[in-house]
């Protein structure tokens, strides 16, 4: 016999107005057991999926309400299917602002099935957003027993798309840094690593020559959070694998305007023995919103005697972590 309750939610989901949410539905998806739960997951893809944006408003709603519920206990005791999350993800649509999430549960759960899920998720039909993309892969970095081979090198085949490359690369030099792989998994794809950035530097040289029309500002301004972003995880890999092959496009990212990069470029051509970098790296102390990466790097390097002791005071670093927080969007 069908469930009422979910009876009641479909049918609203199918005839959605300007009413919210009843305030049975909330209390009822709080007291259901997860049987109830498992076979509202089910019957959600049976159902036409969600087009207009008010329509996707009353699906993410229910979504959230779903995942706060199953978030009440461990993930790794949540037994549903992994297909249950995958196949609800698929049926919302690009445009969903709340599918990262179903994705974000199952690498919080992390069995072997969901871990395959994933990567394929991330890499054939990622999250449009790539703020999303970063948050359904967050919880792989905060688990110690993580089994990395089933995430690596597999993910990589995702960095083509610029919405997921940054995230999959930083989480490959998270991996690397951490020591959970024996080398970085993107060792053999340095050739293709340095096009990637040398494509980004003229990408950037372009955005930072453009005069942006007040309607178009946004846009650009976006276009070049991204680039910088993907500039920054891809100096940091080249770094970590240290091939000699990726030294002219280090330094062609070293030659851009943006701090950031110049950092993250100047501290791999150190890295490589480049002296050139290295003395632009110690340079860049001078400036307040690089000045702690550039420590950091100046300790990795074994070379933070050649910083100037005053960058390095309790009043040069509140200095540059006030720099940071004033430059954050």
């Amino acid at each position: 016999m069908p469930n009422p309750e979910i009876q009641a939610i479909l049918g609203f989901l199918t005839q959605p107005g300007s009413t919210p949410w009843p305030i049975a539905t909330e209390t009822w998806l709080t007291l259901c057991d997860e049987t109830e739960i498992e076979e509202l997951m089910d019957s959600l893809c049976a159902i036409s999926p969600p087009l207009a944006p008010e329509q996707h408003q009353y699906w993410d709603w229910l979504v959230n309400q779903i995942l706060t519920r199953l978030a009440a206990q461990p993930a790794w005791e949540c037994t549903f299917r992994t297909d249950l999350f995958t196949s609800l993800y698929a049926h919302l649509g690009a445009t969903s602002k709340s599918r990262n999430q179903l994705v974000q549960f199952l690498a919080k759960r992390a069995f072997q099935e969901d871990l395959q899920a994933v990567v394929e998720v991330i890499t054939t039909d990622p999250p449009i957003d790539e703020l999303h993309v970063g948050t359904a892969l967050a919880p792989l970095i905060q688990n110690s027993d993580l089994e990395w081979e089933l995430i690596f090198p597999a993910l990589l085949d995702g960095i083509s798309n610029p919405t997921t490359a940054a995230s999959i690369l930083d989480l490959a030099n998270f991996a690397t840094r951490k020591e959970h792989l024996p080398a970085h998994p993107a060792g053999d794809m340095v050739p293709h690593l340095n096009m990637m950035l040398s494509t980004i530097v003229k990408q950037l040289d372009v955005l930072s020559e453009t005069q942006a029309s007040p309607n178009d500002m946004h846009d650009v301004a976006q276009q070049v959070e991204q680039a910088v972003a993907l500039a920054v995880s891809l100096c940091d890999s080249l770094s970590l694998i240290s091939d000699e092959s990726s030294t002219p496009a280090l330094y062609q990212a070293m030659g851009l305007t943006h701090r950031r990069v110049q950092t993250e470029a100047a501290a791999a051509l150190a890295r490589l023995g480049e002296a050139d970098g290295e003395a632009h790296l110690i340079e860049m102390a001078s400036q307040p919103a690089s000045r702690l990466r550039v420590i950091q790097y100046a300790r990795e390097l074994g070379i933070e005697s050649r910083l100037d002791p005053s960058l390095a005071t309790e009043s040069a670093v509140a200095e540059s972590q006030l720099a940071l927080f004033l430059s954050e969007p």
